[in-house]
C-alpha cells in the first residue's frame, strides 16, 4: 500500500508539472499533430516514469547489498496481552479512510467506462449499416442526433435536415480520427482519469488532447475556400448532444473555439517552447527514477570484481577508506601490518593476488572483529536485564501495535554505550522504550581485534508481540529469541590459487541469521553473513579453520 501511495504522489506531481508546462509553453501552438504527441508524452511519462528505478551501480549482485549495518545480537521477544477493544471499535486512520474513498470512486469510474463501452457495442448491433470505406464501417443510428466514431466504426445520427454533402463532410472528419488512432488516445486518457480522478491536471490535459484531436480533424477535413460552409455545419450541429464520451465526436462543446481556429489557422510553431520541455521531462525522470545514487557510486579505479564488493563493505564500514593492492605473498607479509583490515583477496596471477583493505584509525568503528563485545556476565544476563526493565507501552497495547524494533548502538573501548538510535522502528512508544532500556544498561565488555580494544557497532532486535483477548494492564514478558544455528550448504572451492568458502547460516528452525561473525582463524580476514544468511570468503591459505560466532550461541569451527 505504501508503494502505491508513493506511486500516486509521484505520478500526480508529474501531471501537475506537465499541466503547468503545457499551459506555459504549448497551449497556443497550432501544430496540432505535434501538440497531440507532446500531450501523449506528458501523460505516459507521468504514469510510467514513477514505476521505473535506476541505479548507476553496475555489476553488484543482489546479495552483496544486504543491509548489514552492525553486528546483530540475538533478538529479544517482548510479549504482552492485547488490550480489550473499546465498545465502539477502533477509529480508522485518516489514511485508511482516504484509500477507501479513492478505491470506491475508482471502482465507480471503472464501472461507468465499462457501461459506455457496452453502449457503443449495442449501437453497432442496433445501427443500420450504410457502407464500408476501406476497413471503416459506417452506421446510421436510430433515435440519435449526433455523429461520432470509435476506432473503425463511424455512427451517423438520423438528422433529417442534413443533405448528403454535409453527411460526407462529417464522415471525412471522423475518418481523420480513425486514420490517426485518436480513439486509442481517448481510451488511454480515460484509464488515467480513473486512476488520477482527484487531480485537476488530468482533466486539463484530457480536454487539451480532445481539442487537439478536433483541431487536427478540422485541419485535414476543411478544403480551401470551404471554411465558411464547414463552420456553418459545425454551428448547426452545436445544439445537439453527445452522450458517449469515450468516442470522438464531430459536434463537441468546443464549437466556438473550433470555428475561430479554422478561420485563423497557421502553421508557425514556436520550436524553442517545445525544446524547453526536454529539461522538464529529464528533471522529472531523474527525480522519480534515479534513487539512492550517492551510496551506490563505486570508485572506478578498482577492477570490476572489486567494484561489485565495495557497496557491501561500505555498509559494514561506512567511515573507512578502502585500498586495493596487487602484491606477491612476500610483499603482502611485509607490507600489510596492523594498519589495515584485510577484507577480501582476489586471484590475479600465479605469483600475485589482489588485496582489498580498509585502513584503520584510532577511533575506527568495527562490525567484524575477532572477539565480539559482550554484555557483562554474558547474554543470559542481558536477557534478565531486559526482562526486568522492558515494558510494553500502554499506548501500543491499546492500539494493537506490534513488530520488530532494531536498536543500533556502539560499544566504545571503555564499554560505554554511545550513538544509540533506531535502525528500524514501529512507533507508539515502542522505539523510545527500547532505547530507554539499552541506555540504562551497565557498561559492556568491549570488542577486541588482535588483542586491542576497539569500538564495535551492534544491533539488538526487540520483537514486540501481543496475544489476543485480554486487559490492557496485563503484564509483559521478555524472552530470548534463541535457537541453535547451523551452517548449511558449506562448500570450499579451489579457484586458481584461491580457496573460495561459501555457505548459509541458519537457525535450526530454518530462519536466516544475518550478521554472524565469520573469521579465518589466526587472521583478521573475515566477513559477516548477509541478510539471507549467506556468506562468501576468499583466501590464499590452502588450509585452516573458519570460525563462526554469534552472541548467545556456541562458537563453531570448520576446516578447509
Amino acid at each position: 500500500m505504501n508503494n502505491y501511495l508513493s506511486y500516486l504522489m509521484e505520478a500526480n506531481l508529474g501531471l501537475l508539472l506537465f499541466a503547468l508546462a503545457y499551459l506555459a509553453l504549448v497551449q497556443k501552438e497550432q501544430s496540432f499533430l505535434l501538440k497531440r504527441l507532446v500531450l501523449l508524452v506528458m501523460l505516459t511519462s507521468a504514469a510510467i516514469l514513477p514505476l521505473l528505478s535506476f541505479s548507476v551501480n553496475v555489476g553488484v549482485n543482489e546479495n552483496s547489498l544486504a543491509e548489514v549495518n552492525g553486528y546483530y545480537l540475538p533478538g529479544i521477544l517482548l510479549s504482552a496481552e492485547k488490550a480489550a477493544a473499546s465498545p465502539g471499535g477502533e477509529a480508522l486512520s485518516v489514511l485508511t479512510v482516504c484509500f477507501c474513498l479513492y478505491f470506491a470512486v475508482t471502482a465507480f469510474l471503472s464501472a461507468r467506462l465499462l457501461l459506455r463501452l457496452t453502449a457503443l457495442l449495442k449501437h453497432r448491433s442496433s445501427g443500420h449499416f450504410i457502407k464500408n470505406i476501406g476497413r471503416v464501417k459506417v452506421y446510421e443510428v436510430p433515435s440519435t442526433d449526433h455523429a461520432f466514431s470509435f476506432f473503425h466504426h463511424i455512427f451517423i445520427g438520423q438528422i433529417t435536415d442534413l443533405d448528403e454533402d454535409s453527411k460526407n463532410k462529417i464522415i471525412e472528419h471522423e475518418l481523420v480520427h480513425y486514420r490517426e488512432w485518436h480513439s486509442l488516445d481517448i481510451l488511454l486518457v480515460e484509464l488515467l482519469q480513473i486512476m488520477f480522478w482527484f487531480n485537476p491536471a488530468i482533466y486539463l490535459l484530457k480536454n487539451a488532447l480532445v481539442e487537439a484531436h478536433e483541431y487536427r480533424a478540422d485541419e485535414l477535413s476543411v478544403k480551401k475556400g470551404e471554411e465558411q460552409i464547414y463552420c456553418s455545419l459545425i454551428a448547426r450541429l452545436a445544439l445537439t448532444g453527445a452522450g458517449y464520451h469515450i468516442a470522438n465526436h464531430f459536434n463537441k462543446s468546443l464549437t466556438l473555439k473550433r470555428i475561430a481556429m479554422i478561420k485563423s489557422m497557421k502553421q508557425k510553431t514556436g520550436w524553442w517552447k517545445l525544446a524547453a520541455l526536454a529539461p522538464i521531462l529529464a528533471a522529472f525522470f531523474i527525480a522519480v527514477s534515479c534513487q539512492e545514487q550517492g551510496e551506490s557510486l563505486v570508485a572506478n579505479q578498482y577492477p570490476k570484481e572489486v567494484q561489485a564488493d565495495i557497496p557491501t563493505f561500505k555498509k559494514m564500514y561506512p567511515d573507512k577508506e578502502f585500498v586495493y593492492m596487487e602484491l606477491s605473498a612476500d610483499e603482502a607479509r611485509s607490507s600489510l601490518g596492523d594498519g589495515y583490515i584485510l577484507l577480501k583477496t582476489y586471484p590475479v596471477s600465479e605469483d600475485k593476488q589482489g588485496y582489498l583493505l580498509a585502513s584503520l584509525t584510532d577511533g575506527e568503528l568495527f562490525t567484524v572483529v575477532e572477539d565480539v563485545a559482550e554484555y557483562p556476565e554474558g547474554i543470559q544476563a542481558l536477557y534478565q536485564f531486559m526482562s526486568s526493565n522492558l515494558k510494553y507501552p500502554a499506548i501500543a497495547k491499546n492500539k494493537g501495535t506490534e513488530g520488530k524494533v532494531l536498536v543500533e548502538f556502539v560499544v566504545e573501548k571503555d564499554g560505554r554505550i554511545t550513538n544509540l538510535k533506531i535502525n528500524s522502528g514501529i512507533g507508539d512508544g515502542c522505539d523510545e522504550e527500547a532505547m530507554r532500556v539499552i541506555e540504562t544498561s551497565a557498561p559492556w565488555k568491549p570488542a577486541q581485534q588482535r588483542g586491542k580494544k576497539v569500538r564495535q557497532r551492534m544491533i539488538l532486535p526487540i520483537n514486540f508481540s501481543l496475544t489476543p483477548d485480554a486487559k490492557s494492564n496485563a503484564p509483559s514478558h521478555a524472552t530470548l529469541v534463541n535457537d541453535k544455528f547451523v551452517i548449511d550448504s558449506y562448500q570450499v572451492k579451489q579457484v586458481g590459487n584461491i580457496k573460495e568458502i561459501t555457505g548459509i547460516i541458519k537457525l535450526e528452525s530454518g530462519e536466516a541469521i544475518p550478521g554472524t561473525n565469520i573469521v579465518l582463524a589466526g587472521t583478521s580476514s573475515g566477513t559477516v553473513s548477509d541478510r539471507d544468511g549467506s556468506f562468501k570468503l576468499q583466501t590464499s591459505l590452502q588450509s585452516g579453520e573458519v570460525v563462526f560466532s554469534f552472541v548467545g550461541f556456541d562458537t563453531k569451527k570448520l576446516t578447509f
